[in-house]
């Protein structure tokens, strides 16, 4: 029967067509070469539309500079001399626990228990539990 007929050798020059790699591979990983890694060309900013201008320059001001950490770690330090909570996002956290109280009561009134009780208890606490 032909479906228990071997398959056919492969050809002689079968080993001769076989692509090889290009590149120097170390465990199935491919290194681009040089002239395969693409350049980064500097941008010009006075090429670039007024807005995105104004969205880099506001994004320079929060950059993580050296000058910006010692600037916030000052401040830092000057509201812990005061005894102030060194917390610059307290009044944000606040208003986020307020809205999920809120959430959390009306997924229980709507009969949502098992949502809001494995979030827990909003205020800090264990969690886990009742809230």
């Amino acid at each position: 029967t032909p479906a228990s007929a071997p398959p056919p050798p492969p050809p002689a020059d079968a080993k001769k067509t076989e692509r090889q790699p290009s590149k120097p591979t170390e465990k199935g990983v491919t290194f681009p070469t040089i002239d395969e890694i693409p350049v980064v060309k500097p941008v010009d900013v006075a090429s670039l539309p007024e807005d995105v201008r104004a969205y880099r320059a506001e994004r320079a001001k929060n950059w993580p500079s050296s000058a910006a950490v010692d600037a916030k770690r000052r401040r830092a330090a000057e509201k812990a001399s005061r005894g102030e909570a060194c917390d610059d996002d307290g009044g944000a956290d606040a208003a986020r626990r307020a809205r999920l109280k809120e959430v959390l009561a009306a997924q229980r009134a709507l009969g949502h228990y098992d949502a809001s009780e494995e979030i827990g208890d909003v205020d800090g606490g264990g969690g886990g539990g009742g809230g």
